[in-house]
């Protein structure tokens, strides 16, 4: 078995070689001990920048390894437009999830309704827009072939916090 670990690694090297960037996506230790790796050079030396999502846990940011690494994030300025609903119904503030819960089923809604085809209903045309649209979770439009573009918003991990590099933006 320690053979087959060995080979996995050789290959995997290989494979990094090749590339300056990578993208990382998941969350919890497992993407710390990723990011340990990157960081350490078991791959390679030739990954230059290494790009993350939100999944990755804060207590991440605050080791060696995670320093300079960047990190896309949905923009949450938005929460606005649900929030004081939400709070009205549960409570309490609505998470991260919870705005892309909303925005997921405005999505599938509007898909719905073009589904349809009824002359009223919302049109391909407009739905595919390239001014995209601004959700809860911030920008996004739906291309022509059915793919979905999102705004980001990008940080750095500098000194254990996010910095931001890049904002979103006002449109594509």
């Amino acid at each position: 078995m320690r053979r087959a670990g060995l080979n996995r690694q050789k290959t995997g090297a290989a494979v990094f070689s090749k590339a300056d960037t990578i993208v990382l996506l998941g969350g919890g230790e497992a993407i710390g001990q990723v990011i340990d790796i990157l960081a350490a050079g078991e791959f390679g030396k030739s990954i230059a920048t290494a790009i993350a999502t939100s999944l990755i846990p804060e207590a991440i940011y605050k080791r060696p390894s995670a320093q300079g690494l960047m990190v896309a994030i949905p923009s949450t300025a938005d929460v606005s437009v649900i929030a004081d609903r939400f709070k009205a119904k549960f409570g309490r503030e609505p998470s991260y999830d919870a705005a892309i819960g909303y925005d997921s089923i405005a999505i599938a809604i509007a898909a719905g309704l073009v589904r349809t085809g009824r002359p009223d209903a919302i049109t391909v045309a407009n739905l595919t827009s390239t001014q995209g649209f601004r959700a809860a979770t911030g920008l996004f439009r739906f291309r022509p072939d059915g793919r979905i573009d999102r705004r980001m918003v990008v940080h750095r991990i500098v000194d254990g916090t996010l910095k931001i590099i890049q904002d979103e933006g006002e449109g594509f």
